[in-house]
């Protein structure tokens, strides 16, 4: 079985399993609660077929259901899904056995060529990048080593990144970051925000930059786009082919609650399931507990369990 919990993706909709928020063409779509509650079920259960018996015991709760109610109920969601016909449905009958959950085999870049028309027409030109080609070329030229983008290009789309950060102490750190091209260069925009309702603090951060790709890594440097100013860069090796939806490194950035002191810490940056908006992605962004079990444990496990900053450092020379 190969379930992310944090969300699930099936062609033109999600699912955000945790929180039964159903996204359809980046549109929310209401769903009946014991709507909710079978298609939750399937979608953890992917790949497995699931008998009459279960679903009567997982969703009514073990109480008497007329076959007609369980049609009616797998019609419903169906039609919220706007399922296919044939081979290309999600939710599967396996005749005389039951239903099944069954994502379809998809390129990761198909799915990043339709989302990344809804990246925010200002990272297009907020003058921190180029728009000339003549002029990012030029850019380019001043680091060693830059690879062509087009043997990178496969890089680039919708990510969430991981990370932690002194700002969100006891926390792992949720943000979204787009990879485009542009003009012959690359465009990095990050959007990361945070609630803190004990304190009454919420967090809104927008980042602009670009991005170079040598000797297998990508460097990346944005800046904030709303005072106080600073920079943030990353360096992350390209995905492996075990893991081609994942890239790991090194982030190092101020944090607005220390008074801008640095701080460095691990990233990771998960490319975004197929079929989930832009939308959808930053739905998804915000400080998680440290403890949860909505981030795969193997991202959780190379975030590591603490970040460096600048006093920190100080203290131990």
């Amino acid at each position: 079985m190969n379930f992310n919990p944090l969300l699930i993706s099936c062609g033109h909709w999600s699912f955000d399993a945790a929180r039964n928020l159903l996204y359809v063409n980046g549109e929310l779509v209401r769903l009946q609660r014991g709507t909710a509650k079978l298609l939750n079920y399937l979608v953890h259960g992917e790949g497995d077929v699931v008998t009459k018996e279960e679903l009567i015991e997982a969703v009514w709760n073990g109480r008497e259901v007329s076959d007609a109610a369980m049609y009616n109920r797998v019609s419903a969601l169906r039609k919220a899904l706007a399922d296919g016909e044939g081979p290309d449905r999600c939710i599967q009958w396996e005749y005389g056995r039951g239903l099944r959950f069954v994502r379809p085999t998809v390129s990761l870049r198909e799915n990043d060529a339709t989302v990344l028309e809804n990246v925010p027409p200002s990272t297009r030109n907020d003058g921190l990048i180029s728009t000339g080609t003549d002029e990012s070329q030029n850019r380019n030229r001043r680091f060693s080593g830059v690879a062509p983008l087009k043997d990178w290009r496969y890089i680039l789309g919708v990510y969430n990144s991981f990370y932690r950060t002194p700002s969100w102490p006891n926390a792992i750190k949720v943000g979204v970051t787009v990879l485009k091209e542009v003009d012959g260069q690359v465009v990095v925009w990050t959007s990361e925000r945070g609630e803190d309702r004990k304190v009454g603090t919420r967090q809104r951060a927008r980042y602009r930059g670009t991005a170079v790709f040598i000797n297998g890594r990508v460097y990346v440097t944005e800046q904030n786009s709303e005072p106080p100013h600073s920079v943030c860069q990353s360096t992350l090796d390209a995905p492996h082919a075990y893991r081609p939806d994942i890239m790991t490194g090194l982030m190092h950035g101020s944090s607005w609650r220390l008074g801008g002191a640095p701080y460095a810490t691990r990233v990771v940056w998960r490319r975004t399931p197929h079929g989930m908006t832009l939308r959808g992605a930053l739905a998804m962004s915000g400080p998680y507990p440290e403890n949860t079990d909505l981030i795969e444990p193997v991202i959780l496990k190379s975030v590591g369990s603490d970040c460096l900053t600048f006093h920190e450092q100080n203290n131990t020379l």
